[in-house]
């Protein structure tokens, strides 16, 4: 194509579509633009990470304050398996952030309480766990509880937090139930691991229920720690990469590894360990760290494979410059817990910058990652009020690379949009 050929189109309605196309490509770049400017000027402190994510707070309680709308899907449980799964993911990351951010006193107790509630209510209808019922039964009808890792240990979770926040015992019963299935299964299983599938898991997964077995020791003097203990023993001695990493997945049944180290497995054990085996995933994030994050024009952001393969599936999101959109969502969180500021607040300035920000009426969401990228932010983002130490500012001389060739996608858009008007005003002309 000559470079002609490409700031000029051919034809009435092809000019017009095209303005309107590069009309919107302009709004696009030129929004990412301002968040990099506005960056540069105005670097974040704690004061405003606050304001940013009780706004992303407001948004996720907005959907809540709806009438729920019911999703209509079925599945065997191995496909179209999404439509629940998200939808329940995003009820499971509000409650997490929402707690995070109730115990650092930014938002009210008795808001967050409720709010909380209202998720776990949700949680509990039929088509936001249909997909774990072709595998594990209904949890909530069947006498006996298996495995369930994902669902039931997100669940679970949600249920110690609402409890630890509210101080209310409404959900106690399920909270035993669960609990003392996760402990009783644990036990069983020699490799000390809940499955997510039938004979299979994900090392990720099981910080989650772990993690709610810590809650129930605390709230009811129980002594399931036992197997959190265990747990890590045999992470450590069997699944721990030569760098110090957790693999990925492992066979239930024989303890055989089907996949090698990932990030979002360490992060995920991170984020819901840190306060459970603070020095071991201390550890783990330091590891994790030095094995997969690279920079990117500048920007720290987290790989999604130690080889530096560009595969991608529903966990990772799309590949892009080797960077994993999860992996670097959820590496955030993991920043944030230990005061990294570098990484932290470049992965948290790239997202602001490139995901599309946009807040009205104190509400605020992500246009591009939708409710589940708006629920990942969101609980990645409210990890930093773990602690309580102030960010270092991120340099602004480290943003100007990727302002500048945005500046450049600006420059060049706009002279095709000008190209395009004069053929359509060349063409007025010769019309009359």
């Amino acid at each position: 194509m000559k470079l002609k050929d490409f700031f000029f189109v051919s034809g009435f309605s092809m000019r017009v579509a095209g303005l309107l196309i590069y009309a919107v490509i302009f709004i696009v770049i030129g929004w990412v633009g301002f968040r990099l400017a506005f960056n540069m000027a105005i670097p974040y402190t704690r004061a405003r990470l606050a304001h940013e994510v009780v706004g992303e707070y407001n948004y996720l309680k907005s959907l809540l304050d709806k009438p729920d709308t019911k999703i209509k899907t079925t599945t065997d449980g191995w496909v179209n398996f999404q439509p629940s799964e998200w939808p329940f993911q995003v009820l499971s990351l509000f409650t997490y952030g929402t707690r995070n951010l109730a115990q650092a006193g930014l938002i009210p107790k008795d808001e967050a309480s409720r709010y909380m509630r209202i998720a776990i209510e949700r949680a509990m209808k039929p088509e936001y766990y249909n997909f774990i019922v072709p595998h594990f039964g209904d949890p909530f009808k069947d006498e006996m509880i298996r495995d369930n890792a994902f669902y039931l240990g997100h669940f679970t979770n949600m249920l110690a937090l609402y409890r630890e926040v509210s101080g209310d015992a409404r959900f106690d019963g399920l909270f035993r139930k669960f609990s003392r299935a996760f402990y009783e299964n644990y036990k069983a299983n020699p490799f000390n691991c809940l499955a997510s599938y039938p004979g299979m898991t994900w090392t990720s997964e099981q910080a989650v229920p772990l993690r709610a077995l810590k809650y129930h020791d605390d709230f009811f003097g129980t002594h399931y720690m036992e197997v959190v203990h265990r747990w890590k023993e045999i992470m450590e001695t069997r699944y721990t990469d030569r760098r110090g990493v957790l693999i990925t997945g492992l066979d239930t049944v024989n303890g055989k590894i089907w996949q090698g180290p990932r990030s979002i497995p360490n992060t995920w054990t991170i984020l819901f360990l840190h306060e459970v085996l603070p020095q071991y995933c201390e550890l783990l994030y330091r590891n994790t760290k030095n094995a997969f994050v690279i920079k990117r024009l500048g920007f720290p952001v987290f790989t999604e494979w130690l080889e530096g393969s560009q595969i991608s599936d529903g966990d990772s999101g799309p590949i892009v410059f080797g960077a994993s959109p999860a992996g670097t969502c959820f590496g955030m969180g993991t920043a944030g817990i230990y005061g990294d500021s570098e990484v932290f607040l470049g992965i948290n300035i790239l997202g602001d910058s490139i995901g599309l920000p946009f807040s009205i009426h104190g509400q605020r969401h992500y246009l591009l990652g939708g409710d589940i990228g708006t629920a990942c932010a969101y609980f990645s983002r409210s990890m930093a009020f773990a602690g309580q130490k102030e960010f270092k500012p991120f340099p602004a001389k480290r943003i100007v690379p990727l302002f500048l060739i945005v500046a450049g996608l600006l420059v060049i858009v706009v002279l095709r949009i000008v190209c395009v008007v004069r053929q359509l005003y060349d063409a007025k002309r010769k019309a009359r």
